[in-house]
């Protein structure tokens, strides 16, 4: 029986981020992923597997030479032709002809990744999640626990070529999501406090600088930002330097606080 049956995981959504006005900080998208077999690579003429390359690899900024190369340098295995698309470039990729001509050999996979809609502002202090929504740094690491939520599973019966086909319900355990995670930064006030920061450190010609701006009679904190900055969107676009939130993380404290 148990040669019958497959567990497949059912992921949770991972907690948002708000600041105290309830502006989302980090949110989850939905996104594509297209991949193809290498044995299915075969299946396509060298000349229609150029093409196709070329245009996803422009579509999803990837260097098409590159994205066609890697697709021919194993005959076995499984290959990413891209990874987390968003919906729209998506729709771009299932409507060119070539893709539809093809699309028997393809695997589109729908995702979940996470996004930050601020950019940079506050991103040293939200931080980020990786592809597997794991936290990385910040907000997102340091209440991982809260954010991440419960893995749960489904039972399928699966036929002899591993194809499912049904459900066993009574072997079903629904994924917990994650928890909302409610800042004390406020997002305007973050925003014209990292311009004030970043103007004051070009004036001076600093190496950086650190700003906080806290509610004096409760403690809260209204922004808090280092220089430079980064955008948790990319953040491997910017040094490691640049993601820690330095008011906080530096062994000495920034001058009287």
């Amino acid at each position: 029986t148990d040669q019958q049956q497959k567990v497949i995981a059912i992921l949770p959504n991972r907690g948002r981020i708000y600041d105290r006005n309830l502006q989302a900080l980090a949110l989850n998208v939905n996104v594509d992923s297209y991949g193809i077999k290498a044995a299915q690579v075969v299946g396509l003429d060298p000349a229609a597997l150029k093409r196709l390359t070329g245009r996803i690899g422009r579509l999803t900024g990837q260097d098409p030479s590159k994205l066609y190369g890697r697709m021919l340098a194993s005959k076995r295995g499984f290959k990413y032709l891209a990874r987390g698309v968003n919906m729209t470039r998506s729709l771009e990729i299932k409507n060119l002809p070539i893709f539809e001509k093809n699309k028997d050999l393809f695997q589109v996979e729908r995702e979940v990744r996470r996004a930050y809609p601020l950019g940079a502002v506050g991103g040293q202090i939200v931080g980020f999640a990786n592809v597997d929504r794991r936290g990385i740094a910040g907000v997102e690491l340091f209440h991982n626990e809260l954010l991440k939520g419960s893995d749960g599973f489904s039972v399928v019966q699966v036929d002899g070529k591993g194809r499912q086909y049904a459900k066993v319900e009574t072997q079903f355990t629904p994924a917990l999501n994650g928890a909302d995670v409610i800042l004390t930064i406020d997002a305007g006030t973050q925003a014209v406090a990292e311009e004030i920061l970043d103007a004051t450190v070009d004036r001076h010609q600093a190496n950086g600088g650190m700003i906080v701006l806290m509610q004096p009679t409760t403690g809260e904190i209204l922004a808090m930002a280092s220089n430079p900055k980064y955008d948790p969107n990319a953040p491997t676009a910017t040094s490691m330097e640049s993601q820690k939130i330095r008011p906080v993380v530096n062994m000495y404290e920034p001058g009287s606080t």
